[in-house]
């Protein structure tokens, strides 16, 4: 009995990442039966992104992952997407120069992500093009 609880203390350590003081511990897995997914607070998922960077979560699987880890990628994969430049399928894309011609196709979602990558819900700001960004003037 005592080994068991002592088991059990050694991986709420891990898994929680309490006693690390100088570098989270990061779960290369989260095993939690559990279907729905959790939430997992701010400041955890930061020290997990400072840790191992965002690529080695967001290209983690996401349907074998636990409930616990599943925020953890989509959050991954949404600050990804949202810094990328890309346009829906269903639309074609391009930045022009100030003659008309273009200078840039931008690439369809579908060319640029993994195929089991889906569009994150977003805010409206979040949805919008940063013109400054091509060189664009608003006015």
């Amino acid at each position: 009995m005592k080994r068991k609880i002592l088991g059990l203390g050694v991986v709420l350590l891990l898994l929680f990442g309490i006693g690390a003081k100088d570098k989270p511990t990061v779960p290369s897995t989260f095993a939690d039966d559990a279907q729905v997914m959790v939430e997992v607070p701010e400041e955890q998922m930061e020290a997990y992104f400072a840790a191992e960077g965002l690529d080695y979560f967001a290209y983690m699987d996401l349907e074998s992952a636990g409930a616990s880890l599943k925020p953890v990628i989509l959050e991954a994969r949404r600050r990804i997407i949202l810094s990328s430049s890309w346009v829906a399928d269903e639309i074609d894309g391009w930045v022009t120069n100030p003659d008309g011609t273009i200078a840039e196709v931008v690439p369809h979602f579908s060319e640029v992500f993994p195929s089991d990558w889906e569009l994150p819900p977003m805010s409206p700001e979040e949805m919008e093009v940063d013109l400054e960004y091509y060189g664009i003037s608003d006015s």
